[in-house]
């Protein structure tokens, strides 16, 4: 027997004989799990780096930022949750561990989420599910070095071999998991509510079965039950790449939604410019047919010196061309969604104003220009409307760098609600995750011509700003 449980023994007999109610074999217990035997070195080792990870996933999942503000409160109650974890083994409370951990770890980091993080009990089971999924193929792992140790015969003891196990799931599980599956499974969480109750769903019942498999195959198994984990693991981990493969899926589905609904406003604005194209040619038309009629009528008024009715004359027939479609590009497409944009803008008494150099000369094909420039105008449109102040005017600038070859576009409008950003950046929409497809469509459209973009507030505006490279700048560069 060790000599601080000796001391511990003996401490508790004196305290038994001077009339305090101890149980020495609990009491024993408890303080040798705190002094850390190796048993128990393993044992907190694994808690350590299971809440890490977990703490690491959950944290992408449910895309809280890991600023000072958020790590605090989740690492004080962590730590708080151990203590008591803790003194449930050295109390001697009849509990499993794994319970003990569950209850005083588990539970009080998910109320945190929905508490504190305000996100929905929904999500945060199903995130739970994910983040055991990602941690459970640790525990065959470790069993596979164990038996790997026993098989070569190895002069390391038990307790070291299992210690270098746990930390050997970093580089081995861990890290490819967190490059290759947080991600599309972070995508598939923010799905249609239908998407994610079959996930949940699907989710709940592999739960179960993991569960209960961790339970049954505890302990010392045969090399039949190491082999029927080792099955079960690889099924596990197939099964989690079919949810990354899928949501790879879904994310791409919800791009080429987004395209199509471009591609549908920029059909319809098209529409709407070429009825305004062919309008403005019938009064052209008119106009010209009725100019020699013009110039008699007023070659008349000035005979007779009625300058009054000679100027009412002119205002009339220049309004006319002041009701044409403003041309801001060479490309009919551009001019026709800037077209729809300025009606719909003034339905909502909201005014666009356009300065610079035009949109000529971007080096992306007007598809895209016309797909990033309705979604930023959608987006400043709304937003303006909604503002609560006088300004109501949505500004465009383009700027074009002769020297750096550099085409500028920046898109200002009215911004009197506080705007959240996103890691990633872009602001996150107050309708839900299932909204913002918008921005993420101008984001994608700036990359795919290696340009960069910022989505920022000033004061009171919300500003976008998208750089891009010109293809003469480029060659110049590349030569």
């Amino acid at each position: 027997m060790p000599l601080y449980l000796r001391f511990v023994q003996k401490s508790v007999t004196f305290a038994r004989a001077s009339g305090i109610a101890l149980d020495s074999t609990y009491f024993a217990k408890g303080l040798g799990w705190v002094l850390l035997t190796e048993y128990n070195i393993i044992i907190l080792l694994q808690a350590l780096i299971d809440t890490g990870v977990g703490s690491l996933f959950l944290f992408q999942f449910s895309g809280i930022k890991a600023t000072k503000r958020n790590l605090v409160p989740w690492i004080l109650l962590t730590s708080f949750g151990y203590i008591i974890w803790s003194l449930t083994y050295v109390l001697g409370v009849q509990i499993s561990i794994r319970v003990a951990y569950v209850l005083f770890i588990h539970v009080p980091l998910m109320l945190l989420l929905m508490l504190k993080f305000e996100i929905s009990p929904f999500t945060v089971v199903l995130i739970n599910f994910l983040s055991y999924f990602l941690i459970s193929p640790s525990n065959i792992f470790c069993r596979l070095m164990l038996y790997l140790v026993e098989w070569l015969k190895l002069p390391i003891s038990i307790h070291l071999a299992q210690a270098i196990a746990w930390l050997l799931t970093i580089p081995v599980i861990f890290i490819p998991e967190y490059k290759y599956l947080i991600f599309p499974l972070r995508d598939m969480i923010t799905q249609s509510k239908t998407d994610r109750s079959f996930l949940l769903v699907v989710t709940a019942i592999c739960f179960v079965l993991t569960f209960a498999a961790n339970i049954s195959l505890g302990g010392q198994e045969s090399p039949g039950q190491f082999l029927l984990s080792g099955l079960f693991v690889i099924l596990l981990v197939a099964y989690l790449a079919c949810l990354a493969f899928y949501a790879r899926i879904l994310h791409a589905h919800e791009e080429d939604r987004t395209r199509l609904l471009a591609i549908s406003i920029q059909n319809k604005s098209l529409a709407l410019y070429t009825d305004s194209l062919a309008s403005f040619l019938e009064e052209t038309s008119v106009l010209r047919h009725d100019q020699r009629h013009l110039l008699l009528t007023l070659d008349a008024f000035a005979k007779q010196q009625d300058l009054e009715s000679i100027r009412r004359i002119l205002d009339e027939k220049i309004a006319i061309f002041d009701t044409a479609p403003v041309r801001v590009a060479q490309d009919g497409a551009v001019n026709a969604i800037m077209d729809l944009y300025r009606k719909r803008a003034a339905n909502v008494n909201v005014d666009i104003q356009i300065t610079g150099k035009g949109f000529d000369h971007f080096p992306i094909p007007s598809y895209d220009l016309c797909i990033m420039l309705s979604n930023s105008l959608e987006n400043a449109i709304t937003a303006t409307a909604s503002a609560e102040n006088r300004n109501r005017t949505v500004t465009i600038h383009t700027t074009r760098n002769e020297e750096t070859g550099v085409a500028s576009l920046v898109v200002s409008n009215p911004c009197t609600v506080p705007v959240s950003f996103g890691k990633d950046g872009l602001p996150e929409s107050t309708n839900g995750p299932q909204h913002g497809y918008g921005t993420r469509s101008i984001q994608s459209i700036v990359r795919k011509y290696g340009g960069v973009c910022e989505f920022s507030t000033a004061g009171k505006e919300f500003v976008f700003r998208a750089a891009f490279f010109t293809k003469t700048r480029l060659d110049s560069v590349c030569s």
